[in-house]
């Protein structure tokens, strides 16, 4: 298990600079580890990702599966992962890296680091 520090280091070297700003909280207040986040962005990404999952229950749709993404202007890219009272946020220059690194290699490896840092238990793609 990386710590929080090693986690960022390690989505670096997988993103191959493409990673632009990240941090990794569970008090919003107080991030783990970080890699120049914009002022207010973890205390506005935690209140966004506290909502969304909100907004996901009471409108009756499967809870949040691990992370979400938002495709922004001027080729960036924002991932939120989620696991237990742990947020993991990137800021990402798609002009850098491709959609299949993210999702197949990048994302995983994350996933996999931050559920092990929280013992949240290891997901399953084959639940209904």
């Amino acid at each position: 298990m990386l710590t929080p520090d090693e986690m960022i280091q390690q989505i670096r070297v997988d993103l191959d600079g493409a990673l632009l700003a990240t941090a990794l909280w569970r008090d919003p207040d107080a991030p783990l580890a970080s890699f120049s986040p914009p002022p207010d962005a973890v205390q506005r990404f935690d209140r966004f990702t506290n909502d969304l999952q909100d907004l996901l229950k009471d409108t009756g749709f499967p809870p949040l599966g691990g992370y979400y993404i938002l495709a922004l202007e001027r080729d960036r890219m924002v991932v939120v992962l989620v696991a237990g009272d742990v947020r993991w946020g990137m800021l990402i220059d798609t002009r850098r890296t491709t959609l299949g690194v993210l999702l197949s290699v990048a994302l995983p490896g994350a996933q996999a680091e931050l559920d092990a840092l929280t013992g949240t238990p290891a997901r399953r793609d084959d639940l209904p």
